[in-house]
């Protein structure tokens, strides 16, 4: 923590900014880190100088980096780069506000969290969740598992979770009004609402690629498991995702004043006052 801590404020430092949200991301968010897993550093910032966001000169929008032994990485976005992503419901923005595992917490931004899941769970969508969690699956098991006899656990899992918050968000987010969590980022979680809708042995198994991945090397092989892919090739195969699409655009959900929201956000987070 104290090292993740130096990062940050030679990060500040160094590009004159403020970091107002900083989180882990990855295996140690999802919650089955290795002892050889590195440090996913995820971060929110402003420039310290609010006339940049006036200046013609374009801004630049992303900061990232990894330290010299690859154990930390780390990949910043300034707040006006997150806001759009959040309008768009980004899976990786959206993740980052929801991470379990919260570096730092500006006090000066005022409800700088409970603000950003609002305005993502004011969306009342999930499509492009379900979009992003079936694409990454159906490529990393086309990748890394469909033509192999051993798999890799880390790729196994990267198959097994993507799939898994895919089935979590089509049987278990249902009524928006009762939402205060838009999604779970810890996989356990996850597990535990969808342990009702998956077959008692596929959901042993996945426990156990779980329990083998936090145990051993991140290179390990292990035998592929015929329940797991049956279950992967299922969903994949899965047409839910177009009667949601069809829902959403019927309802009409993301309203007309919702990009005054995200500005007002923005210049509230900036300390602005326009007349």
């Amino acid at each position: 923590m104290e090292k993740i801590k130096e990062i940050l404020i030679d990060l500040e430092q160094k590009n004159d900014i403020k970091i107002i949200y900083a989180v882990e991301a990855g295996s140690r968010a999802w919650g089955f880190h290795s002892e050889d897993s590195d440090y996913d550093i995820r971060f929110i910032y402003i420039y310290k100088n609010s006339k940049r966001y006036l200046s013609l000169k374009p801004l630049i929008d992303t900061i990232d980096g990894f330290s010299e032994d690859r154990i930390y990485d780390w990949q910043g976005w300034d707040i006006t780069k997150c806001l759009r992503l959040i309008e768009k419901l980004n899976p990786s923005i959206t993740e980052w506000i929801y991470s379990p595992m919260v570096y730092l917490t500006d006090e000066s931004c005022q409800n700088l969290l409970s603000t950003l899941k609002e305005l993502l769970v004011k969306q009342k969508r999930i499509s492009p969740l379900l979009h992003h969690y079936k694409s990454m699956a159906k490529a990393n098991y086309k990748a890394h598992i469909l033509s192999k006899k051993d798999v890799n656990i880390k790729k196994y899992l990267y198959v097994i979770r993507p799939i898994g918050m895919f089935e979590w968000l089509l049987k278990c987010h249902k009524n928006f009004d009762t939402i205060s969590e838009l999604i779970y980022v810890n996989f356990h979680r996850i597990l535990q609402d969808l342990k009702i809708h998956l077959d008692e042995e596929v959901y042993s198994n996945i426990l156990k690629i779980i329990e083998i991945k936090m145990q051993s090397k991140e290179t390990d092989l292990k035998d592929r498991i015929k329940c797991i892919d049956d279950w992967i090739e299922s969903l994949l195969g899965s047409d839910d995702l177009k009667n949601i699409e069809t829902k959403e655009k019927e309802n009409l959900i993301v309203s007309d004043n919702f990009g005054d929201d995200l500005d007002n956000f923005l210049h509230l987070i900036l300390k602005v006052k326009f007349e």
